[in-house]
């Protein structure tokens, strides 16, 4: 495996690990099913997302255009490590309902980051054609 993809798997690593203790210390406050306060959380996730690729993309020194492929290995980690959580561990709270709430954020942040970083991607190359 390159250097690349190993450094990608361990951000994969690190930044769901993060979210899972975002989920577990906001807890059955936030999520349950129908609070007010998920839908709000769903669309802040929007603007956390950018700020994480952009962040990453920093760090890592991987410019925007060529993020789609690293944001894949980090985004294909942590839906594994998700499953695992999930599937055999009590990772995400106590209640089958925080469990499926947590999760569902996941999967919708997860999903997001792969829509973010290719838009932006191509964003950033179309500006790039037009210099």
């Amino acid at each position: 495996m390159r250097n690349l993809d190993v450094r990608f798997v361990s951000i994969g690593v690190v930044v769901w690990l993060v979210f899972l203790i975002f989920i577990r210390v906001l807890g059955t406050n936030v999520f349950t099913i129908g609070n007010p306060l998920l839908p709000i959380l769903y669309v802040l996730a929007i603007p956390m997302i950018l700020v994480t690729i952009y962040v990453i993309s920093a760090i890592t020194r991987v410019p925007i255009q060529d993020m789609p492929m690293p944001m894949f290995v980090m985004t294909f980690t942590a839906l594994l490590l998700d499953g695992l959580a999930v599937g055999f561990t009590g990772a995400y709270g106590d209640s089958h309902e925080q469990i499926r709430a947590g999760a569902a954020l996941l999967l919708w942040g997860a999903g997001l980051g792969l829509v973010c970083t290719l838009l932006l991607a191509g964003r950033a190359r179309s500006s790039e054609r037009q210099k």
